[in-house]
């Protein structure tokens, strides 16, 4: 990949798999925690809040893996939903189950409302119903797919930075204020 691509690329599990050697586990950890906090306007996909507050805690070092683990073994695994990826062990490739089945989760359940409120407001006939209730869920689909999918490639640029251009510190920035408002976060 080039910068150039890096730039234009329009498939957040390219670039997640693509930057999987270059980038800390935490930045991953944090990027599926953000990916799970954007599905969570969906009832049927909400994660549980301690969910999310143990891993991104754990990512940033604030937690001991044993805490870490003991969520990790409290999750029913055979339940349907992405958001319990959050903690899968490997950061990297949580970020990408998340992204990619939380962009799938996402569009249908846009789409299944979609679909009820056409089913409901239109139509004369059960088969005008369904058939104007099929065209709101295939119309509302494939637009949260693309909507979804643009929200996670710059989720993943913001987390991520640009991997072509090295951050420079400059001793310059270590402040009296600067240095206040770091310890202050």
């Amino acid at each position: 990949m080039t910068e150039a691509e890096w730039q234009t690329d329009s498939d957040a599990s390219w670039m997640l798999t693509w930057s999987r050697s270059r980038f800390h586990t935490r930045k991953f950890r944090l990027l599926a925690c953000g990916f799970c906090r954007r599905l969570d306007q969906f009832p049927t996909m909400q994660i549980e809040p301690a969910i999310l507050e143990i891993s991104e805690r754990y990512a940033d070092g604030e937690t001991g893996t044993e805490q870490f683990e003991a969520v990790r073994r409290q999750i029913d695994w055979t339940k349907p939903g992405t958001a319990k990826y959050v903690v899968y062990s490997d950061a990297a490739t949580a970020a990408e189950i998340v992204s990619r089945y939380g962009i799938q989760e996402y569009a249908e359940a846009a789409a299944s409302s979609a679909a009820m409120r056409a089913l409901s407001e239109e139509g004369d006939t059960a088969d005008e119903a369904h058939a104007a209730a099929e065209r709101a869920h295939a119309a509302t689909l494939a637009r949260a797919r693309g909507e979804q999918s643009a929200v996670h490639v710059a989720l993943v640029r913001c987390v991520l930075g640009n991997p072509f251009r090295s951050m420079t510190f400059s001793p310059s920035w270590l402040t009296p204020t600067a240095v206040a408002l770091a310890e202050g976060i």
